[in-house]
């Protein structure tokens, strides 16, 4: 038979457990928030980075066109002077 202490001793070690279950628990879920948020900054940086590169790529893209329309202009113009004189 158990007697009561042993009973009552029983039912402590198994609430420490729990409560040493518990605190992992947290220590586990700290660090998988701690991952996350890491990994969200590097993703966001990561971002950051991209639309800066877009935006480079698409001004370039921008300024060439605008020089080869001042080309074509330039050449109307020149055909237009030729055909006056």
């Amino acid at each position: 038979m158990i007697t009561l202490a042993q009973d009552q001793e029983e039912i402590r070690k198994k609430e420490e457990g729990h409560e040493g279950d518990k605190n992992k628990n947290k220590k586990d879920k700290n660090n998988e928030n701690k991952e996350n948020k890491k990994n969200k900054k590097n993703n966001n940086k990561k971002k950051k980075k991209r639309k800066k590169k877009k935006k480079r790529k698409r001004k370039r893209k921008n300024m060439k066109n605008k020089s080869k329309i001042n080309k074509k202009k330039e050449k109307k113009k020149k055909k237009k002077i030729m055909l006056r004189t």
